[in-house]
């Protein structure tokens, strides 16, 4: 395992899905966030590596793992408990940075859910938002609202 690991590190660079736009990024496959672990961010390739090596899930890793231009954006993971199977009603995000700033704050949204999943599962999701001009801490902020549907 560890001589595959090492290859595939080596081989991180390349050959690698190109992301060109902010949004949603597959890393299922890559890594695993821990129960609602919150700011989980990735900011180069280095620390990307160091987060795989961390939680090396499998080696279907490499055929989803996305190309990041680390000059324009951040990696930003975090996990949820919504009590909803799987991605929660309602789910959004947005990010907002002031100029001058040191603090980009991430708030999410969901509605409450009323039926609770039996397994009482978790969201993780990676969001891939532009990279401020100065170095920032991500803040992530949290909000349930009432879902009209119920």
């Amino acid at each position: 395992m560890v001589r595959f690991y090492n290859n595939f590190c080596n081989d991180l660079d390349e050959n690698l899905l190109e992301v060109s736009q902010e949004g949603p990024v597959d890393m299922s496959s890559c890594l695993d966030l821990k129960i609602n672990e919150t700011n989980t961010v990735i900011r180069d390739q280095q620390e990307l590596k160091a987060a795989i090596k961390r939680n090396f899930k499998s080696s279907d890793c490499m055929k989803s793992l996305p190309k990041i231009d680390w000059s324009k954006y951040l990696l930003v993971g975090n996990n949820i408990s919504s009590g909803a199977c799987g991605r929660p009603d309602g789910f959004d995000y947005n990010y907002t940075h002031a100029a001058g700033s040191n603090t980009l704050y991430l708030d999410i949204t969901y509605f409450e859910n009323q039926n609770l999943c039996r397994a009482l599962s978790q969201y993780a999701f990676w969001l891939l938002i532009p990279k401020p001009n100065e170095e920032v801490e991500v803040v992530t902020r949290i909000n349930t609202i009432d879902n009209p549907g119920n």
